[in-house]
């Protein structure tokens, strides 16, 4: 009964049940180390682990392989790191285990420690490679990637009439990985040279190569490619979709979705997340949102994916919809640092100044730390607000206390507010000291706010800077025609 709980995402009745049981064998405990490692909320799965040390009861392969292929999933490095430290060492030796090891160090970029599990193994069969090969392909690492590639074709043995099937099935894997790692190291040659010359296909190969020709922006050539998979099942649509959100273009991506709905393929998580996260970009992103949010209510959603939650939150924030925002952010248990941005976020955009500070605080009491996006977002609704104190608080806290190095987004919320308050002099020197080339944004700021107080000198100062970068365009002498016609 647990299992079937636990399949279809039903977990606290699964806990429910699991709680009234007086010896749980180890069957079940991996039933719920399962249930919450799916739904990505590792330090609840980390816990029943500890939980079940304590009750005597040993893990198993299958424990670890389920955390570990979460926690490389995710990505979770700290918790796998934590699992790999609380087992028995020999069993990194163990080929599935070393695999699964190897796929979870390379996914978060810990390539000596996966290197150094891969080299140990005493005995490698075609799975352990593919994983190193992938590590260094996730990471960039095309030349390693390479080398290695062509060190396993000259190590490994030729398959035998049994073992054929399964070996080809991960060749296919080291092959896509190949591919996905000349890519990334920007040699598309490359990787259509390898994706001509693979011995067969799936539909993760050809996804593999348009992916990251969309990644370069080259959309035209993406599309085309997608256009030529034979059959195009939920991993391509899902594919295509992000590439065109992920490239600003959320108008073609929902239509993408719209076109896969007439196809009838069932949207799952993934979907949602790329289109939700499209429809923020978009113009119609209320209508289209309200839609998909409808439409993930009637399959029986109601929470548990910490993705789709951000997702969802991202564009309730956008939309105007904070209310129902801080209900699903309240129902997430496990908040990982893209929860707490999206909403601070949803609350600087939606004029909630106090509650956003108040959750920047919250955040970092949890252990989490903004990023760069958060502060220019609560820069930006505190520069609205005219609140200068706390605005440049946030500024020099950013790169005190959280080792954030201000972008000229950050710089220019600062100038704004200082020219909109009427310090122009100190927005002039603001703009001075920038550790980059002011860019027109910061001196069409300071040239408005001069506008607005009749500062004419300092307004022809930064009409001059204006045209200098940007000798074509008039609006510096609309404002300053303005200014001298008021000197009469």
């Amino acid at each position: 009964m647990i299992s079937a709980y636990v399949k279809h995402g039903q977990m606290d009745q699964a806990r429910e049940l699991f709680d009234s049981l007086e010896s749980p064998n180890v069957s079940t405990w991996n039933s719920m180390i399962k249930g919450y490692a799916q739904l990505g909320h590792i330090a609840t799965a980390v816990d029943f682990l500890k939980r079940m040390d304590l009750d005597g009861i040993q893990p198993n392969t299958m424990t670890l392989l389920t955390l570990f292929d979460a926690c490389a999933t995710i990505p979770a490095p700290a918790e796998g790191k934590l699992v790999h430290a609380s087992v028995d060492r020999g069993f990194d030796r163990d080929g599935p285990i070393a695999t699964a090891l190897v796929y979870m160090y390379g996914r978060s970029g810990g390539l000596d420690a996966a290197r150094a599990i891969f080299d140990r193994l005493p005995d490698r069969d075609v799975a352990p490679w593919t994983a190193m090969i992938a590590s260094y392909a996730h990471n960039g690492h095309g030349a390693a990637a390479l080398e290695l590639f062509q060190r396993m074709a000259l190590d490994g043995s030729p398959p035998n009439a049994v073992t054929f099937n399964t070996i080809l099935c991960a060749e296919l894997v080291s092959w896509n990985a190949m591919i996905s790692a000349a890519a990334k190291n920007g040699d598309l040659a490359l990787a259509r040279d390898l994706f001509s010359r693979m011995p067969e296909r799936d539909v993760i190969s050809w996804t593999a190569l348009f992916a990251e020709v969309a990644q370069t922006g080259e959309l035209d050539q993406a599309k085309h490619l997608f256009d030529r998979i034979p059959e195009h099942n939920d991993i391509a649509w899902n594919a295509m979709i992000a590439a065109y959100a992920q490239n600003g273009h959320g108008e073609e991506a929902l239509e993408i979705f719209r076109t896969m709905d007439l196809e009838g393929v069932f949207p799952n998580r993934a979907t949602f997340v790329s289109t939700l996260d499209a429809c923020t970009i978009s113009k119609s992103s209320a209508k289209m949102g309200r839609f998909l949010l409808a439409e993930l209510h009637c399959l029986g959603y109601h929470g548990g994916d910490i993705r789709l939650d951000t997702a969802q939150i991202n564009l309730l924030g956008k939309i105007g919809s904070l209310a129902a925002a801080v209900e699903i952010f309240a129902g997430v248990i496990d908040k990982n640092d893209i929860c707490w941005n999206s909403m601070i976020a949803a609350y600087a955009t939606n004029g909630h100044i106090e509650e956003a500070m108040a959750s920047l605080s919250a955040m970092t009491l949890d252990g989490f730390h903004p990023n760069e996006i958060t502060f220019r977002i609560v820069l930006g609704a505190l520069s609205h607000a005219g609140l200068m104190d706390p605005s440049w608080d946030l500024f020099v806290s950013s790169a005190r206390d959280y080792s954030i190095r201000p972008a000229m987004e950050h710089y220019v919320c600062i100038v704004d507010l200082l020219a909109r308050v009427g310090r122009l002099s100190e927005a002039r020197d603001l703009i001075a000291r920038m550790p980059f080339h002011p860019d027109p944004v910061a001196w069409t700021a300071l040239l408005g706010a001069c506008k607005l107080q009749e500062e004419r000198d300092l307004g022809e100062f930064a009409a001059a800077m204006l045209v200098q970068l940007n000798s074509e365009n008039d609006s510096p002498y609309v404002v300053l025609s303005h200014l001298y016609s008021k000197d009469g």
